[in-house]
């Protein structure tokens, strides 16, 4: 419904008879395979992890102008049979900033808000399962562009995978949605840089319930810790991120932060960290993207071909905890270190290599060996 609702309104705006304005035609496939050895313990606690592979993304999407002062994005996942990103951003109805409506993510986290293909590991930190997605919303942005700062504040309500939202009687599943960021020391084009950044949300939870689970650094199997679906009457979340870049090398860590009320008058608070450094082995800088922002992979130095182009490689160690451990509420806490080796073969295509030692606290470990092949135009 909120395809065809979008694709009305642009229709509205955008003159039928001049459809060529700038539009860009997109798309990612994700490829994964894993092999994974856990303990009993940790599966008797999880359920059984296997070896597979799976179609991990195949999206298509349309992005840009559609009229003066207004840009569409639309994403769709064929690999999971669901809306992404669909939404408008409206310039001009304010002297600065913009305004966001449709689907969209909301506005938490760095690596929340990093994309897919950003990424220097295969999947996001587990405590990042801490921070919501996309969900239907207005919000209004601004950039301060010599600065490199940012401010995004938004009225989201909760959705399903196809865009929907209907009230049930037991929540309005209403949010409101801030985060700002600010580069305060800034050297070039990737030379130098330090970013800090920090994000609020609270929260009338979808059917005054919630649930939080963080997996093993592949969606293949069961998650390593979840909550199960817990009553909840109001949850705050809350984040902060830094960040550091001098040149081939990035330092990046983040605390995640929710509690929520429970009718027995508990306020379970479950914490969430990650600590993750990648370097350049062939020299190349990450660009820092303020429209995100985010730090994008560099164009290689030079392309693979078999007579002496080698690509790009990098390299990647990351360590995350997330704690489901609180009063009446018994999640879990789990602990991910993980190795990453990612070749760049050219800007657009990729072959990403990660290595994990996982743990549940009192239930066992598991070892991951997981890899992708990534393709994005």
């Amino acid at each position: 419904m909120i395809t065809f609702t979008l694709f009305f309104a642009c229709a509205q705006i955008a003159p039928f008879e001049s459809p060529a304005r700038g539009l860009e035609f997109f798309g990612k496939i994700n490829a994964d395979w894993a092999v994974i050895d856990a303990d009993s313990g940790l599966e008797a606690a999880t359920g059984d992890y296997g070896n597979g592979a799976v179609l991990r993304r195949a999206r298509l999407g349309l992005m840009g102008p559609v009229h003066e002062g207004v840009d569409l994005k639309m994403t769709a996942d064929l690999a999971a049979a669901e809306i992404r990103d669909a939404f408008f951003d409206v310039h001009g109805i304010v002297d600065q900033g913009f305004f966001r409506l449709g689907h969209f993510r909301e506005p938490m986290g760095l690596v929340n808000q990093t994309p897919s293909h950003f990424l220097t590991f295969m999947e996001r930190p587990m405590s990042s399962s801490l921070f919501p997605s996309r969900n239907l919303g207005i919000a209004w942005r601004r950039e301060w562009k010599q600065e490199l700062a940012t401010f995004t504040i938004g009225i989201f309500r909760e959705s399903n995978d196809p865009g929907e939202s209907i009230d049930d009687g037991s929540g309005n599943e209403m949010a409101l949605t801030g985060r700002w960021s600010w580069a305060p020391y800034h050297v070039g084009e990737g030379d130098q840089m330090v970013h800090i950044g920090s994000s609020f949300s609270w929260r009338n939870p979808d059917a005054g319930m919630v649930q939080f689970d963080g997996d093993l650094g592949t969606t293949i199997g069961p998650s390593l810790v979840d909550t199960g679906a817990l009553t909840a009457e109001q949850v705050l979340l809350l984040g902060a991120d830094v960040a550091w870049q001098s040149g081939a090398n990035v330092l990046a860590a983040e605390l995640e932060y929710a509690s929520f009320d429970q009718k027995s008058g508990d306020r379970p608070t479950m914490i969430g960290w990650y600590l993750e450094a990648s370097h350049f082995l062939t020299g190349e800088a990450r660009t820092y993207k303020l429209s995100r922002p985010a730090f994008a992979p560099p164009d290689p130095a030079q392309n693979w071909n078999q007579a002496d182009g080698i690509g790009a490689w990098e390299l990647g160690l990351r360590i995350s905890q997330l704690d489901l451990d609180d009063q009446s509420v018994a999640g879990g806490t789990g602990r991910n270190l993980g190795v990453a080796l990612n070749w760049y073969l050219t800007s657009n295509l990729r072959l990403q290599t990660n290595v994990f030692r996982v743990t549940r606290d009192g239930e066992g470990d598991a070892n991951v060996f997981a890899m992708r092949f990534h393709l994005d135009f």
